[in-house]
């Protein structure tokens, strides 16, 4: 995703998305009760209403996903909420703004600075530090991974890829489709089948089905 810096991304027609600032504003426009915060509203050229996601969001991550719909990062601290059920308030979480159904979707996931990846159709791919979400998403028995997943903010849906990624191989490829790379090491298993752990082999990862095709093909 493009990084944001106001007025903000498109929307939809008529629409625009923006970060307002608390202070500036002189009003607390989400649910803590400071206002040190930015957060995400959407104004309506047409009828001239402006709907407040009453989150906070951080300005580098907001997406437009077209249809009306806006995903962005929350900072648990700054909307003094665990947003991705743990039992801190320490991590970045991904939630989707329709500004047409006036409804905010909290996909409850931790998400990995700069991975935010706009697929089109409402689909983003991201990833999630197992550490922070506090669970181990690949199943190797430890929580030490980035793990790669996808978040249909149309339904609602996140659907995990089951695979660690090398921060920045991921690749839109189209039609859903994510193209990236895992370490063997990370996943703990043998994926082009020579033996050993020690190579980082390409995958692709449907985000609409959740299903990942190893390609068995070791790239440098």
């Amino acid at each position: 995703c493009e990084p944001f810096h106001g007025p903000g991304p498109n929307a939809s027609d008529g629409l625009v998305a923006f970060l307002t600032d608390e202070a500036d504003q002189g009003r607390r426009l989400n649910t803590d009760r400071d206002r040190f915060d930015d957060v995400l509203q959407v104004f309506n050229a047409v009828t001239g209403e402006v709907f407040n996601s009453f989150q906070q969001a951080i300005a580098n991550s907001v997406c437009d996903l077209g249809d009306g719909r806006v995903a962005f990062l929350t900072q648990e601290a700054a909307q003094s909420r665990s947003l991705n059920g743990d039992r801190d308030k320490l991590d970045n979480v991904l939630q989707a703004f329709d500004a047409v159904a006036n409804e905010v979707r909290n996909s409850f996931q931790q998400v990995v600075d700069d991975s935010l990846l706009d697929l089109g159709g409402g689909l983003v791919a991201f990833l999630t530090d197992e550490s922070a979400q506090g669970r181990d998403l690949n199943a190797d028995g430890d929580k030490q991974d980035e793990i790669l997943q996808s978040f249909d903010s149309v339904l609602g849906l996140v659907r995990n890829s089951g695979s660690q990624a090398v921060a920045g191989s991921q690749q839109d490829i189209e039609g859903g489709f994510v193209a990236f790379v895992t370490s063997e090491t990370e996943q703990d298993r043998r994926l082009n089948a020579d033996g050993d752990k020690q190579d980082s082999v390409l995958q692709i990862f449907d985000a609409v089905s959740g299903i990942v095709q190893n390609t068995g093909q070791a790239v440098g």
